[in-house]
């Protein structure tokens, strides 16, 4: 009999694997079961179960006791995944003699998987996601329906191939993504699409009903499909959240959303991804941005900039990544109308203000595309612009309708962004350089050179970046007496 029994395992913690020894020795004491190394309230509390389904096989003694040790020892084991490698490395401690062929496979491969009162091996959020990432090297509900199986095929001789896969009701699956049409708003959709090559930040703003929700959900068909290794990504952190997997993620919380879900939380000592980390390789949209509380929207300036979130827990360090393009929306006021063309404001002045002032500067300074949106003609479609030519609207590049086309013509956009283009935007910009932030001036040239993959001539592209830099410093804080107000809420729509 072997002193001390060793088995493999593995644990998600956050968007990192590490692996988990299971350690049982076996020695003198009443007959019972005890962990250590910190394990987790799931196997806490199937500590009974473990025991039942350890004694099945193998002489249990009334003197013997059997100590189950979780390495690392300082890190939290959560999952019930974990089970399974538990009640082998208990079974092995049991037996008298253990041959070396059982112990060599035992030490070739990891385990995993949650087990049922009668032995069977069934599927969680982790062991499927750790059977595709480790083909081959752990061994669990994908290949044994269960633990007598898979004990069988570590103690018996004759078998010297692993069973195949077997098919199983997967967890996640694809599911259908919602197509949405935006009648008119041709320059607004131009825009969006212009940020999305670069993933800007956007901020919508204007009275009800003209439509910033309705043109934040459009812009999901802006979002370029992922790659490969963003997909894989993308996999991983939608199975650990149990949910089903997109094609291209889309994350609209409510306005009521609580800090810890945005970031993440821990159940039954287990990390979550939060809806920063759901919407990795997508799109956010926080609806009504203004109504989050102060803690969900500052700690946005910190995701915003790092693209990616840490927090430490009982498992240790975890980190989620969170690089999606982000868009909010919001009032301009309490009552929402400032700026309508046909409703008058009921705010006062110091209630604008005070309403404003909820988006911080340094917020708001995240923000490479601010638009104020109004209703009359920009709602009918309706354009002009006052040049001296009266060139027609259709000098414009327009985006396709077509949502297959629309994908086409953006994704010559992404391969037309080139590094000697974002040398000729850095240059065109920096030749009027406004008095801006640092950070202000870095997403012009970003979204500059996204006007130049999109086929704008590069005066067009000047003329429009000047407007929105009038409109971003004027009508967001016309209340702001330090602000200017030369610009009205639709000088945009005057282009």
């Amino acid at each position: 009999m072997r002193d001390v029994v060793r088995v493999r395992s593995f644990s998600c913690v956050g968007f990192e694997d590490r692996e988990v020894g299971i350690e049982v020795l076996k020695s003198r004491g009443l007959q019972q079961l005890s962990l250590t190394g910190l394990p987790g309230p799931w196997l806490r509390d199937s500590r009974d179960k473990l025991r039942s389904l350890a004694a099945r096989r193998g002489t249990w003694g009334s003197l013997d006791r059997l100590l189950v040790h979780l390495l690392p020892c300082d890190e939290s084991k959560a999952g019930a995944h974990l089970e399974t490698p538990i009640v082998l490395a208990c079974r092995l401690a049991l037996e008298e003699e253990v041959p070396e062929a059982t112990l060599a496979r035992v030490r070739d491969y990891a385990f995993i998987g949650s087990l049922g009162l009668d032995g069977s091996l069934r599927p969680t959020e982790e062991s499927k996601l750790l059977e595709d990432l480790y083909p081959g090297q752990v061994l669990g509900p994908s290949r044994f329906a269960t633990i007598e199986a898979l004990w069988d095929y570590l103690v018996d001789p004759d078998v010297d191939r692993c069973p195949p896969e077997r098919a199983h009701d997967s967890f996640v699956a694809p599911i259908a993504e919602r197509s949405v049409r935006v009648e008119g708003r041709a320059l607004e959709r131009f825009l969006l699409g212009a940020a999305s090559l670069q993933r800007l930040p956007v901020l919508l703003m204007g009275p009800p009903g003209v439509g910033k929700s309705h043109l934040a959900l459009w812009a999901r068909s802006l979002v370029a499909p992922p790659d490969a290794a963003l997909q894989s990504a993308i996999r991983r952190i939608w199975s650990l959240a149990g949910s089903e997997v997109p094609r291209r993620p889309f994350v609209a919380p409510h306005s009521r959303v609580h800090v810890a879900e945005l970031v993440g939380r821990s159940r039954a000592g287990r990390a979550h991804p939060g809806f920063f980390s759901l919407a990795h390789g997508g799109l956010l949209v926080l609806d009504e941005f203004s109504e989050l509380n102060r803690d969900s929207r500052e700690i946005l300036r910190t995701v915003l900039d790092s693209r990616e979130i840490r927090r430490n827990g009982l498992q240790g360090p975890v980190r989620w990544p969170a690089d999606f393009w982000f868009i909010a929306t919001s009032n301009p006021c309490a009552c929402g109308y400032f700026g309508s063309n046909r409703t008058n404001c009921r705010c006062t002045t110091v209630a604008r203000q005070t309403y404003s002032s909820r988006l911080s500067g340094p917020l708001l300074d995240r923000f490479a595309l601010k638009l104020f949106l109004t209703e009359g003609e920009a709602t009918r479609g309706k354009r002009r612009r006052p040049s001296a030519d009266e060139a027609s609207e259709d000098e414009w590049p327009r985006l396709p309708e077509d949502e297959g086309q629309l994908e086409a013509r953006l994704e010559r956009a992404r391969r037309a962004l080139t590094p000697a283009l974002e040398s000729t935007a850095r240059e065109r910009v920096l030749r009027h350089a406004p008095n801006a932030s640092r950070r202000e001036i870095e997403n012009e040239i970003r979204l500059f050179s996204a006007f130049l993959a999109l086929d704008l001539e590069p005066e067009r592209g000047e003329m429009l970046l000047q407007v929105l830099r009038a409109q971003n410093r004027s009508h967001l804080f016309a209340e702001n007496p330090h602000a200017s107000t030369s610009v009205r809420p639709d000088a945009l729509r005057s282009l």
